[in-house]
């Protein structure tokens, strides 16, 4: 199963040598959750995340499918 995987800010020190703009394509072997997909990129786990499958905020237990869009950001602050 073929998915595009897309990190930001702090999480960009994980993209692997080819990501172009942020973004990779990834094989997975089996239906995968967006939780397991974050273990295998070995994000950090103590670091919460805003996940974004497909351009829909969602949570990390949601099954991912062939041709899916994971966007993944750490916690955003901002403001005055």
């Amino acid at each position: 199963m073929k998915i595009t995987v897309k990190l930001f800010a702090t999480f960009r020190e994980y993209l692997p040598k080819d990501a172009i703009n942020a973004a990779f394509g990834t094989e997975l072997e089996e239906e995968r959750t967006v939780q397991e997909l974050i273990k295998t990129l070995n994000l950090p786990e103590e670091i919460p995340k805003i996940v974004l499958v497909n351009g829909r905020q969602t949570e990390e237990d949601l099954a991912l499918h062939e041709g899916d869009t994971v966007s993944i950001f750490p916690p955003l602050a901002g403001g005055y």
